[in-house]
């Protein structure tokens, strides 16, 4: 959740804690990559411009 919340604020991406989705998840995220190819492209780079993953 605390990954979540940092990406929202460094990247302004959302994603969803894998807890979310039972305790297999635990310990991942998941996205939903329902926009255009375009728009995913604009938030890869911006997490990537954000740092949160160094």
């Amino acid at each position: 959740m605390a990954f979540c919340m940092a990406l929202i604020d460094k990247a302004g991406v959302i994603c969803t804690p894998g807890s979310s989705f039972g305790p297999g998840g635990e310990g991942y995220v998941r996205f939903a990559l329902t926009l255009p190819v375009e728009k995913i492209a604009e938030a890869v780079k911006a997490i990537a411009d954000s740092g949160i993953l160094q």
